[in-house]
C-alpha cells in the first residue's frame, strides 16, 4: 500500500505542476519497485546449468582399427547419470551395450562385443546431472 500511496502523491505533484518535487517524487516512489523486480529475475532464472559435453572418446571419431577394440570409452566434460546412459552397437542387428560400473561419473566406458572387420558405428545417449538428456554417434572402421 506504501507504493501505491507514494504514486498518487506523484501524481498529485504533478497534476500541481510542481515538476521538479514530482520527478524526484516519480523516482522515489517507483524504487521499491525496482527493487523487488531486480531481487525476483535472481529467483526466477536459475544461473545456466552447463550439459555434459563428450570431449574424449576411445577409439576416436573416424579411426581405423587394426582389431576390434575390446571396450569403448566415452569421456564427458562433466558427470552423467549411469542409468540413464544408452549405448547402442548399430549392425544387422542393433546391440544395446550396458555401461560399466565405474568411479569416475564422467566416463562411460561399455564391453564392444568381439567384432567383424569392417565400419561400426556406435550412438549413444547420457543425461547430465543438470537433467538434460546429450546425444552423439561414434563412426570408426577395423580392418
Amino acid at each position: 500500500m506504501k507504493i501505491f500511496r507514494l504514486v498518487v502523491e506523484a501524481t498529485s505533484l504533478r497534476e500541481r505542476g510542481d515538476g521538479a518535487r514530482w520527478a524526484g517524487a516519480y523516482v522515489f516512489s517507483m524504487l521499491p519497485a525496482a527493487l523487488f523486480a531486480a531481487s525476483m529475475s535472481s529467483w526466477v532464472v536459475p544461473p545456466a546449468a552447463a550439459h555434459a559435453r563428450l570431449v574424449e572418446s576411445v577409439p576416436a571419431e573416424g579411426a581405423v582399427l587394426a582389431t576390434p577394440p575390446a571396450t569403448l570409452v566415452f569421456r564427458f566434460d562433466g558427470a552423467v547419470e549411469p542409468a540413464l546412459t544408452r549405448v547402442v552397437l548399430h549392425g544387422p542387428t542393433d546391440v544395446v551395450l550396458p555401461p560399466l560400473r565405474g568411479d569416475d561419473p564422467r566416463r562411460v566406458v561399455v564391453t564392444a562385443p568381439t567384432g567383424r572387420p569392417g565400419d561400426w558405428w556406435v550412438t549413444w545417449r547420457v543425461v547430465s546431472r543438470d537433467g538434460h538428456p546429450v546425444t552423439g554417434e561414434l563412426r570408426f572402421v577395423v580392418r
